[in-house]
C-alpha cells in the first residue's frame, strides 16, 4: 500500500512498550492508550478499542475482532470435523491447556484430567491440543491416559502435519472420541473454527475462538487483579464465559472451577444443539 492509504495502530503491546522498534512515521501511526481509555469501566479491551475508534473517526460502529486463516488450513479442518461428526451428532469441543510456561495460569492436573474425561463421557468429541514444549506435551499425555482409563471404549487418535492427510484419506477419524493435535497454531485455529465450543486457560485460544464466532470458556487462574478478568475477556459474536479459579482455596477452588466449567459447557452445547 502507498503512503496515505493505511494507518498503523499500536495496541500498547510488548513490541513497542520498550520503544526499541520504530513502527511507522508519525503521519501513519496512532497509539491506543489501553491503560487510560475507559479506565473507569469494566469493558474488555476489544470493546474499548471499538469505542476508541468511534471517538477517533467520529461515528459509532461496533467493531469486533476478526481472523483470516489460510484456505488450506480451513479445508483440512473441514475434512477433520466432518469425519469427527459423521457417525453421530456429537458436539466437538476443542481444548488447549497451554500456559506459555506460566504454571500460575493452570487450574491443576485434576481439573484438566476430569474435564476431558467428563466431556468424553458426556458424549462430546474432544480435540486436545498438545501445546508447545515437552512439559505441556507430557501433561497432555497424562490427560489422555486418564481419559482412556476412565472410558474403556473411548478411542484416541493423534495427528501432526505429516500424518493428518493420511488419517483423513483412510477415514480413520469417524469413530474418534479424542483427537489429539500436535502442530501449528494456524491449523489449530482452523479446528477451533469448526468446533462447537472452545475451552482453555488465559492464552491465545479463547481470543481465536471469539474472533471466529465460536462459544468459549476462558478458565482464568493466576490473575493479579479482578480488572484482568474484565480487560482480557474474549469478545465476539458468540457467547463466552470467564471462570475465575480461586487458587487460595486449593483443591476446593480447583473443584469449583471444574464444576462451573462443566456446567457452562453443557449449557453452551445445549444451546448449540437447539440452534442447529
Amino acid at each position: 500500500m502507498k503512503q496515505g492509504e493505511f494507518l498503523v495502530i499500536d495496541p500498547d503491546s510488548r513490541l513497542t512498550q520498550l520503544g526499541l522498534l520504530p513502527i511507522s512515521t508519525s503521519d501513519e501511526y496512532l497509539f491506543f492508550p489501553s491503560r487510560e481509555f475507559g479506565a473507569a469501566t469494566n469493558a474488555s479491551l476489544a470493546d474499548l478499542v471499538s469505542s476508541w475508534l468511534d471517538v477517533l473517526f467520529g461515528h459509532e460502529e461496533k467493531i469486533l475482532p476478526g481472523l483470516s486463516l489460510l484456505s488450506d488450513d480451513l479445508q483440512v479442518a473441514d475434512r477433520v470435523a466432518n469425519q469427527l461428526k459423521r457417525t453421530a451428532a456429537r458436539p466437538v469441543v476443542t481444548i488447549n491447556f497451554g500456559v506459555g510456561g506460566n504454571d500460575l495460569k493452570r487450574a491443576g492436573d485434576h481439573f484438566e484430567k476430569s474435564l476431558v474425561g467428563g466431556l468424553v463421557r458426556g458424549g462430546a468429541t474432544v480435540i486436545l491440543d498438545k501445546g508447545a514444549g515437552e512439559e505441556e506435551a507430557a501433561r497432555a499425555d497424562a490427560v489422555i491416559r486418564e481419559a482412556l482409563a476412565e472410558n474403556c471404549a473411548a478411542r484416541a487418535v493423534e495427528a501432526d502435519e505429516e500424518s493428518i492427510e493420511s488419517l483423513i484419506r483412510s477415514n480413520d477419524l469417524s469413530s474418534t472420541d479424542l483427537f489429539v493435535w500436535r502442530g501449528r497454531i494456524g491449523l489449530l485455529a482452523a479446528l477451533i473454527g469448526r468446533s462447537d465450543l472452545y475451552i482453555g486457560y488465559d492464552s491465545a485460544g479463547q481470543h481465536i475462538a471469539a474472533a471466529l464466532g465460536v462459544p468459549c470458556i476462558d478458565v482464568f487462574a493466576g490473575f493479579s487483579s479482578p480488572r484482568m478478568l474484565d480487560r482480557w475477556r474474549p469478545t465476539g459474536v458468540a457467547a463466552s464465559r470467564v471462570i475465575a479459579v480461586e487458587r487460595s482455596l486449593g483443591r476446593d477452588g480447583e473443584e469449583k472451577a471444574l464444576a462451573e466449567t462443566m456446567e457452562w459447557a453443557r449449557t453452551f452445547l445445549r444451546d448449540e444443539d437447539n440452534h442447529s
